[in-house]
């Protein structure tokens, strides 16, 4: 990723509101790039801390990893109404600032240098990048509740009541101290390779375990989620 005092690589994407071509925004005069992707829960949660950050008198830019109607679903849901850039696969402004986690700011100059950096989420870190591009604090302990996070669980059954696909529940996080932390459910009978020390699965019980569990990866494909460890 870029470190400070690097030199910002050029961009040009367009605005997903208007589909007009943006080029290097910092050459308007100092600017944030909030770079995110909609799918990312913690990326929602900060949405209304970029918009913080920019009602404070920041000029702010966000890059969306995203196309534009999905951007503009993000804003309507989380309150992010900044101006955004859109920027689908394969990701080229992305990869150039050296982005591996969303959200991921930077503070770049009229002249292009990168001035400070944000990676993910820290209460304390977000704050003091706030402040430092002349802002103000963008979040206090007060203002932390619970957030809602899918994950699979390949010994569901049936649809959660929320009406996701089997074998897809929730997860409840939050963050303490600007720390993420997450609530997860207790799930009886033990580990496969526990299970495996008594001999191998029956066609029935590879049945059971793995039809849900692809379902459940079809399922986060078709929300643009891509796992990247599967095994």
């Amino acid at each position: 990723m870029l470190a400070l005092g690097d030199s910002a690589p050029s961009l040009e994407l367009p605005d997903a509101a208007t589909g007009e071509s943006v080029t290097d925004p910092w050459r308007e005069g100092p600017v944030v790039l909030a770079f995110f992707k909609t799918t990312c829960p913690v990326c929602q949660m900060a949405a209304p801390k970029v918009q913080a950050l920019a009602e404070a008198g920041v000029r702010v830019v966000a890059v969306g990893e995203d196309p534009p109607r999905e951007i503009q679903g993000y804003a309507d849901r989380h309150g992010q109404k900044v101006t955004t850039l859109s920027e689908p696969a394969p990701y080229p402004a992305s990869d150039a600032f050296g982005i591996d986690t969303v959200p991921t700011l930077f503070r770049v100059d009229e002249d292009g240098t990168v001035r400070d950096t944000v990676v993910s989420w820290n209460r304390a870190e977000w704050n003091r990048f706030a402040e430092a591009a002349g802002g103000t604090a963008v979040s206090d302990e007060g203002d932390a509740r619970y957030w809602e996070l899918e994950f699979v669980d390949p010994t569901a059954t049936s649809p959660a009541p929320t009406g996701i696909s089997p074998g897809v529940t929730r997860l409840e996080y939050d963050f303490v101290q600007g720390r993420l932390f997450l609530v997860t459910p207790y799930i009886e009978g033990g580990t496969l390779a526990h299970r495996l020390q008594s001999g191998p699965l029956s066609l029935a019980e590879v049945r059971q375990l793995f039809v849900p569990l692809v379902q459940a990866i079809a399922y986060i494909h078709r929300r643009g989620v891509i796992h990247r460890d599967l095994k």
